[in-house]
């Protein structure tokens, strides 16, 4: 005896694999969406080199940032919190997290919120762009 399967079941199979499909990709992709791999609009709030880099556990932690390391007072500077939620660019522009940072490296800081008027400046960093690996900037100028 041959068993044979009808008509509009078979159209339905048809239809439903490429729907399902679709489906499954597109919460895939929704889900899979990650911070922007771009830099905020507007100027940051400090350039300079990572002088200090103090890990906190999850991948968090402070950072210190100063344009010129060998002046003591009147350079800009400061003492950044980056938490998890803190969006870190690597050289390649892809989305790094707070073990991608290391003394020497120049950077461009973004801040999230208020930023305290002490001397360092302190706050906490909505992004932070690594622009260069390192030892080899000088005198940067700040973008």
């Amino acid at each position: 005896m041959i068993h044979r399967q009808s008509p509009l079941l078979t159209r339905r199979r048809r239809v439903a694999g490429p729907v399902l499909l679709a489906a499954v990709l597109a919460t895939a992709m929704a889900c899979g969406k990650s911070k922007s791999s771009t830099e905020p609009n507007g100027p940051a709030g400090i350039a300079g080199r990572v002088t200090q880099v103090v890990p906190d556990g999850n991948f968090r932690g402070t950072i210190r940032v100063e344009y010129d390391p060998n002046s003591s007072a009147g350079s800009p500077k400061a003492v950044v919190t980056v938490r998890s939620t803190t969006t870190i660019l690597t050289l390649a522009r892809a989305e790094g997290d707070f073990r991608v940072l290391s003394t020497g490296q120049w950077v461009r800081v973004w801040f999230d919120g208020p930023v305290a008027e002490s001397y360092p400046v302190q706050g906490v960093a909505a992004t932070v762009a690594i622009d260069s690996l390192g030892f080899g900037v000088a005198n940067r100028v700040p973008r």
